[in-house]
C-alpha cells in the first residue's frame, strides 16, 4: 500500500524547518509521497479556494526548486478546515511530521516529533530506542517502530527501568525485572531477530522513566525514541513527559494505531 509522508505546512522558520526534515526522511524511509497539509485560513484563503490553483502552483514550483531530489508527482498539498484539525482524518495513510503534536487528538497515523534536529541521521546513523515495559503499549510502537528501524538500516535498544525491589538482594538491575517484563523483553528480541533487525537490550533501576528513557537515548546516541501512547496511574502519559524532556526526535504511536507503516 502506498505511504504518504504528512506535514502541517506553515509559511514560518519552524515550518520550514518540518519541511527539510520530512524531505530528508522522505529519502532514507522510501514514502512514497510527500502531502503538505495546509489549513484555511487568511494566508492561504486564496490558494485553499477553487481559484487559487496558480497560487497553489506557485508554492508547488517553490518547493520543488528548493528541493530537487522530490518529483513532481510525489508532492500533492491539501487543505484543511480548522474543525478539521482536532479530527485529522484527512491525513493520508503513513506518517506525520510534527514539532508540537496535540496529544489530545487521536492523530490516524503515527507521529514523528523531529524536535530541533535538522534531519534523522544527520549527526550519524544512531540507534533506535524502543522502551518496554510490563504492559502492551511497547508491542504497539515495535509494530511501527521494528520495520522501520529494517528500512533505514538502524540498530535498536531496547530499553527497560525498574524499581529495586526490596526483598531481592542484588545490585544487578536485571534481577528485578518483573515476570511479564520478561515476557515483553523476550517477545520483542524474538521479533526483532525474525526481522533481521539488530538489537541489544539495556536493564536498569531509576526512579524516573523518563529520565531513564532520555539518558538512554543519548549515552547510546540513539535518533529516534518509539513511544506509544498509554496513561500509568499515578504518573501520568509517559509520552507528555518526553515530549517536554527529550532532545531526541520521538515517534508515537496512537492508542488505537500498531500496524507497520
Amino acid at each position: 500500500m502506498p505511504q504518504a509522508l504528512n506535514v502541517f505546512y506553515r509559511h514560518s522558520p519552524r515550518g520550514e524547518n518540518e519541511l527539510a526534515f520530512a524531505v530528508d526522511f522522505l529519502e532514507q524511509a522510501g514514502f512514497d509521497r510527500l502531502v503538505l497539509l495546509l489549513q484555511e485560513d487568511p494566508a492561504f484563503a486564496q490558494v485553499m479556494d477553487g481559484g487559487g490553483s496558480e497560487q497553489r502552483e506557485r508554492l508547488s514550483r517553490s518547493i520543488l526548486q528548493r528541493y530537487s531530489q522530490i518529483s513532481p508527482a510525489a508532492l500533492s498539498i491539501k487543505g484543511y478546515s480548522p474543525d478539521e484539525a482536532h479530527s485529522p482524518l484527512f491525513l493520508e495513510p503513513g506518517l506525520l511530521i510534527n514539532r508540537r503534536p496535540d496529544l489530545r487528538v487521536d492523530y490516524p497515523v503515527p507521529v514523528l516529533v523531529p524536535c530541533d534536529e535538522a534531519g534523522l541521521c544527520q549527526r550519524g546513523k544512531g540507534p533506535m530506542l524502543i522502551p518496554f515495559g510490563d504492559g502492551v503499549s511497547a508491542f504497539r510502537s515495535a509494530r511501527v517502530a521494528l520495520p522501520l528501524a529494517k528500512t533505514l538500516g538502524l540498530k535498536v535498544v531496547f530499553y527497560h527501568t525498574s524499581w529495586k525491589n526490596s526483598n531481592i538482594d542484588s545490585d544487578d538491575p536485571r534481577d528485578h525485572i518483573c515476570a511479564s517484563a520478561r515476557r515483553t523483553q523476550a517477545q520483542l528480541e524474538s521479533d526483532a531477530g525474525e526481522m533481521g533487525v539488530v538489537y541489544q537490550t539495556v536493564i536498569e533501576t531509576t526512579d524516573d522513566t523518563v529520565e531513564g528513557i532520555v539518558h538512554c537515548a543519548m549515552r547510546f546516541q540513539c535518533r529516534l525514541i518509539a513511544l506509544a501512547k498509554r496513561i500509568k496511574p499515578g504518573i501520568g502519559c509517559y509520552v507528555n513527559l518526553a515530549l517536554k524532556k527529550s532532545p531526541v526526535p520521538l515517534l508515537i504511536v496512537g492508542k488505537t494505531q500498531g500496524g507497520a507503516l
